[in-house]
This record gives structure tokens, sequence and C-alpha cells, in this order.
């Protein structure tokens, strides 16, 4: 994923545990204290790049870039580490439903 490192990225954010949240270690030009953006999942841009923030706080934690992320409870923004998990790509197309509003929903992966 680039030449990001997870010491860099340490160097620039804090992971809270608890809330699932990134935050920025020092505000600067254009900073909140909060990070990141919406659509469908939170964005963050590091040093230029734009990632997915669930995909940072995989790195952040484990040192490696996964190849996929599944939310276990089907909340995009819940970014806690016990609710993220590694998936292949079939698991994840598995995992996901999409109702008549186009709401995305989960199912547990046995």
């Amino acid at each position: 994923m680039g030449s990001l490192t997870t010491e860099r990225l340490k160097e620039l954010l804090i992971y809270d545990e608890n809330t699932g949240d990134l935050s920025w270690k020092v505000k600067g030009r254009g900073r909140r204290r909060q990070t990141g953006c919406y659509d469908r999942y939170m964005r963050i841009r590091v040093d230029g790049k734009l990632y997915y923030a669930h995909r940072l706080v995989w790195f952040y934690v484990y040192g490696y870039w996964p190849n996929q992320i599944d939310h276990i409870d089907g909340n995009e923004v819940n970014n806690r580490l016990d609710n993220l998990r590694s998936v292949t790509s079939s698991q994840n197309q598995r995992n996901t439903w999409r109702d008549r509003s186009g709401d995305y929903h989960g199912f547990t992966l046995e």
C-alpha cells in the first residue's frame, strides 16, 4: 500500500481502541482533532494519499495490510478492532446483502 510505515502512521495518528477513532496527534493547517471524511466508509488522507480508516486501524495495530476488512456488525464506521476482521474477497461478498432501500447488512461468518 505504498510507502507508509507503521512508524510514520503512529507519528501522525493516535488510535483509541475503546472508540475505534483515529485522531491527529498534532493539529496542523487544515487538520481537525478528529480525522476523516465519509462516503460509505471513513477515509483519511495521510501524507497526500487517501486511505480507508478501517485499513489504517488494522495496519496501525498489526503492522501489515490485510487483503480485505470486514466490519463484523455491518456498521462501516465502527472501527473498533474487535469489530474488524481480515477476510478474503469471497468471504466479504458472502457477508453482505442489500435490502430494498439499498442498505447493506452483514452476517457473521462461520
